[in-house]
Protein backbone atom coordinates (compact mmCIF):
# COMPACT_ATOMS: atom_id res chain seq x y z
CA UNK A 1 0.00 0.00 0.00
CA UNK A 2 3.05 2.36 0.34
CA UNK A 3 3.08 2.94 -3.35
CA UNK A 4 -0.76 3.61 -4.13
CA UNK A 5 -1.50 7.15 -4.94
CA UNK A 6 -2.80 9.24 -2.33
CA UNK A 7 -2.66 6.05 0.44
CA UNK A 8 -0.94 9.02 2.90
CA UNK A 9 -3.24 11.87 3.53
CA UNK A 10 0.14 13.93 4.13
CA UNK A 11 1.64 14.10 0.94
CA UNK A 12 -0.28 16.19 -1.34
CA UNK A 13 0.71 18.49 -4.10
CA UNK A 14 -1.43 20.92 -2.77
CA UNK A 15 -3.96 22.20 0.43
CA UNK A 16 -7.01 21.29 -1.67
CA UNK A 17 -5.65 17.13 -2.31
CA UNK A 18 -4.41 17.32 1.61
CA UNK A 19 -7.70 19.05 2.50
CA UNK A 20 -9.76 15.96 0.57
CA UNK A 21 -7.13 13.08 1.28
CA UNK A 22 -7.26 14.02 5.53
CA UNK A 23 -11.37 14.22 5.27
CA UNK A 24 -11.41 10.47 3.36
CA UNK A 25 -9.01 9.33 5.95
CA UNK A 26 -10.97 10.63 8.50
CA UNK A 27 -14.08 9.37 7.46
CA UNK A 28 -12.42 5.79 6.62
CA UNK A 29 -11.27 5.83 10.70
CA UNK A 30 -14.99 6.90 11.27
CA UNK A 31 -16.34 4.06 9.75
CA UNK A 32 -14.22 1.52 11.04
CA UNK A 33 -14.72 2.71 14.51
CA UNK A 34 -18.87 2.81 14.24
CA UNK A 35 -18.67 -1.16 12.53
CA UNK A 36 -16.30 -2.56 15.28
CA UNK A 37 -18.71 -0.86 17.68
CA UNK A 38 -21.71 -2.61 16.86
CA UNK A 39 -20.18 -6.22 15.98
CA UNK A 40 -19.15 -5.91 19.79
CA UNK A 41 -22.29 -4.69 20.91
CA UNK A 42 -24.46 -7.28 19.42
CA UNK A 43 -21.93 -9.73 20.58
CA UNK A 44 -22.45 -8.68 24.18
CA UNK A 45 -26.01 -7.95 23.67
CA UNK A 46 -26.10 -12.46 21.78
CA UNK A 47 -23.45 -13.63 25.07
CA UNK A 48 -25.77 -11.26 27.56
CA UNK A 49 -29.18 -12.71 26.98
CA UNK A 50 -27.41 -16.01 26.01
CA UNK A 51 -26.47 -16.28 30.09
CA UNK A 52 -29.19 -14.45 31.12
CA UNK A 53 -31.85 -16.21 29.10
CA UNK A 54 -35.53 -17.80 30.85
CA UNK A 55 -35.17 -20.46 28.69
CA UNK A 56 -37.36 -23.73 28.93
CA UNK A 57 -35.70 -26.35 30.52
CA UNK A 58 -35.80 -29.75 29.04
CA UNK A 59 -37.00 -32.37 32.15
CA UNK A 60 -36.93 -35.09 30.83
CA UNK A 61 -34.25 -37.85 28.48
CA UNK A 62 -31.20 -36.66 29.83
CA UNK A 63 -28.39 -37.14 32.81
CA UNK A 64 -28.22 -34.03 34.83
CA UNK A 65 -24.39 -33.82 37.04
CA UNK A 66 -24.61 -31.38 39.38
CA UNK A 67 -21.15 -30.05 39.90
CA UNK A 68 -20.44 -27.00 42.44
CA UNK A 69 -17.28 -26.39 40.39
CA UNK A 70 -15.28 -28.07 37.34
CA UNK A 71 -13.35 -31.14 39.24
CA UNK A 72 -11.20 -33.88 38.49
CA UNK A 73 -14.88 -35.90 39.06
CA UNK A 74 -16.06 -34.82 36.55
CA UNK A 75 -14.12 -36.66 33.38
CA UNK A 76 -14.05 -40.08 35.48
CA UNK A 77 -17.72 -40.21 36.02
CA UNK A 78 -18.70 -39.42 32.27
CA UNK A 79 -15.69 -42.35 30.87
CA UNK A 80 -17.67 -44.88 33.64
CA UNK A 81 -21.19 -43.87 32.09
CA UNK A 82 -19.75 -44.15 28.91
CA UNK A 83 -18.12 -47.59 29.67
CA UNK A 84 -21.30 -49.21 31.08
CA UNK A 85 -23.26 -47.39 28.13
CA UNK A 86 -20.49 -49.75 25.44
CA UNK A 87 -21.48 -52.81 27.88
CA UNK A 88 -25.16 -52.49 27.52
CA UNK A 89 -25.78 -53.56 30.95
CA UNK A 90 -25.73 -49.91 32.84
CA UNK A 91 -29.10 -48.45 34.09
CA UNK A 92 -30.87 -46.32 31.89
CA UNK A 93 -29.74 -43.07 33.13
CA UNK A 94 -25.96 -44.10 31.23
CA UNK A 95 -28.00 -44.40 27.85
CA UNK A 96 -29.15 -40.68 27.98
CA UNK A 97 -27.12 -37.51 27.21
CA UNK A 98 -25.23 -36.45 30.10
CA UNK A 99 -25.21 -32.39 30.79
CA UNK A 100 -23.17 -31.15 33.20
Amino acid sequence: LNKVPSNNPMIAESDRERLVNNILFNLNTLTISVITGLVAATSKTAFDRAVNGNYQVIERGHTVLLMDKWCGQVSPIIQHFDKLKNKGDGPDIVTRPVVV
